[in-house]
């Protein structure tokens, strides 16, 4: 399966069974898995609108969109896997108000679809950390838009390669200390905390630059600072400002794009296998009415056998 050309979405996903082919092969790239037994058999049964499918053994239903980013949902599958090829393919950010006019779809649901992607995004990477050299530095995220939250502190870590290529990145926002009558001074006293940036992102045997308790300015990393603001840009362009409650979430979905093409690998396919494997998260969940979901929940890297 590949999602490499312009025109490919519509070569390969076509009708509602496509998508379902392809997210069974994600979510169990070895054959059907019974979540009960872990027996290898199952019946399939064709009563609804996507199918069930019915362990041989100890009889369990499951199905297709169980414990993946879609379970619930009553989208049509075909319009999920537009939005994924959207976020994965376009020059720049889609929105919620274009994605639901493309897949003709309320802005709530397009705009819940694509924070649930971001979700499988977050949890997903989340679990790759950065190895061998990398470089930590602190610069700020643009909100042109927004005139209540104009700049946000931004923490980056980088791996690099030869001639400081930046092979993979990863960036958190620093928490503001609270709102002031001053926007743009929001922030400006509040010291990140390296150390567990640094923990949480990068490899214990990596050698890391500028990753002690305090960031020292002599070391600051132009090329990482210069990839910020290129997410400004893109991310600007495409919402018109962002706030601090989901600047993460977007900042993660550009990261993902780079990353994954660093990698060598086709963005679209990493991110169906991602929503195969992460569990579901609720729109109260994701407006901070209920306590989400953490993002270890399991090793989501690993292929369901």
């Amino acid at each position: 399966m590949t999602c490499g050309t312009d025109n490919s979405f519509t070569e390969l996903y076509q009708t509602e069974a496509d998508c379902a082919a392809a997210l069974y092969c994600a979510k169990w790239p070895e054959g059907f898995r019974c979540p009960r037994c872990g027996h290898h058999s199952a019946y399939t049964l064709q009563t609804r609108r996507l199918p069930l499918y019915e362990c041989t053994a100890c009889h369990r239903q499951t199905s297709l969109t169980a414990g993946t980013v879609m379970e619930g949902s009553r989208t049509p599958l075909l319009k999920w896997f537009f939005a994924i090829y959207s976020i994965c393919h376009s020059s720049a950010s889609i929105n919620a108000i274009k994605l639901a006019g493309l897949i003709q779809v309320t802005y709530k649901t397009a705009w819940l679809i694509l924070h649930k992607l971001r979700h499988a995004i977050t949890t997903a990477e989340s679990q790759i950390r950065l190895s061998n050299v990398v470089r930590v530095d602190c610069s700020r995220f643009y909100s042109l838009y927004n005139v209540k939250h104009q700049n946000h502190r931004v923490l980056l870590a980088a791996q690099t390669s030869t001639g400081d290529h930046i092979v993979q990145f990863k960036s958190e926002p620093v928490p503001a200390a609270g709102e002031t009558q001053f926007p743009y001074l929001q922030t400006a006293y509040v010291q990140p905390d390296v150390k567990q940036f640094v923990h949480r992102y990068i490899d214990p045997s990596a050698t890391v630059i500028n990753g002690g308790h305090q960031l020292v300015y002599q070391l600051r990393f132009w090329p990482l600072r210069q990839v910020l603001k290129q997410a400004s840009s893109t991310l600007n362009d495409a919402y018109h400002g962002l706030g601090t409650k989901y600047l993460h979430a977007y900042l993660n979905e550009y990261a993902f794009r780079i990353n994954a093409v660093e990698r060598e690998e086709l963005p679209a396919p990493t991110l169906i296998s991602y929503c195969s494997r992460v569990p579901v998260i609720t729109y109260p969940q994701l407006i901070g009415k209920e306590r989400a979901p953490s993002l270890r929940v399991y090793n989501v890297m690993q292929a369901t056998a």
